[in-house]
């Protein structure tokens, strides 16, 4: 039943499902006339159809699986604001080739944050200091600087989470 959220700017992460099911989120994917949810600096959810995203500026997390299993997406553009990809944010996205990263401030790419992007080629700025469990999966990567350090989320542990069970944690 919950209808409306307002987001502080000073979240940092916002976990898998954390408003599924919500009457606010269903309410927007239904009957919103923007693209983006967003709330405070977050994006929570995307519904729109475009093949060519450009994340708005001013957004500094993408929540967990805002874009999941949006095949449409061929291209994304990250803005200068971004400092954090959550959890499967781009999972599932098979015709993401392009990531355009204008972001400086992009420090953390969680768990599953592209896989299955298997078209995509993604160079990773020097910005970016941690990458979570299968973050990349499938996807051909370059790193711009010195390889983030490898950490994982509280969910690689939970039962849901079984493509991340098995994968070395540090």
């Amino acid at each position: 039943a919950l209808q409306t959220v307002s987001l502080p700017d000073t979240i940092e992460n916002v976990e898998p499902k954390a408003f599924a099911y919500s009457a606010w989120v269903e309410d927007f994917m239904q009957n919103g006339t923007e693209d983006f949810l967003i709330s405070g600096n977050v994006l929570v959810a995307y519904r729109g159809g475009e093949a060519n995203v450009v994340i708005p500026e001013g957004v500094t997390v993408i929540a967990a699986e805002a874009f999941m299993n949006q095949t449409q997406i061929r291209s994304v553009t990250l803005p200068e604001s971004l400092v954090t990809v959550g959890e499967g944010a781009f999972e599932g996205c098979t015709s993401l080739t392009e990531l355009n990263v204008l972001s400086r401030y992009l420090s953390q790419i969680k768990d599953r944050a592209f896989k299955g992007a298997v078209n995509a080629v993604i160079e990773v700025p020097d910005t970016v200091k941690e990458e979570g469990l299968l973050a990349f999966e499938g996807v051909t990567v370059s790193y711009a600087g010195k390889m983030p350090e490898k950490t994982y989320e509280t969910t690689a542990t939970r039962l849901s989470n079984g493509a991340c069970r098995g994968v070395e944690q540090k």
